[in-house]
């Protein structure tokens, strides 16, 4: 604890600033529905950060939304990867199929 930053002779002049505005929120489509659910996720993750959101848990738990949850599935890891990367495999296949096909052309 004693080699942490605030212990350190400069923490006097440090200036410390506070993330207030959630910036995805001004690169955003015209959507109203979709600007209220940034919205809404924007505020939840800075009630996470302020440690305002809570659960029934306790204070160090917090409640998921089921909207943000995945489900396990047979394929956990399959599961994760489409919902990460949804158009991975088909553009994988697009691509490998035109270098299929250019090669096809050069020989």
């Amino acid at each position: 604890m004693n080699a942490s930053i605030k212990r350190s002779y400069l923490w006097d002049h440090f200036q410390i600033y506070k993330l207030t505005e959630n910036m995805r929120l001004s690169c955003i489509s015209n959507d109203t529905k979709q600007q209220q659910e940034v919205k809404e996720f924007a505020e939840w993750i800075l009630n996470i950060g302020d440690g305002i959101t809570k659960s029934d848990e306790g204070d160090e738990w917090i409640q998921i939304p089921s909207d943000l949850m995945l489900d396990k599935g047979d394929e956990p890891k399959e599961t994760i990867v489409k919902s990460t990367y949804p158009d991975l495999f088909s553009n994988y296949e697009r691509k490998t199929s035109k270098s299929r096909d250019s090669e096809f052309q050069l020989t």
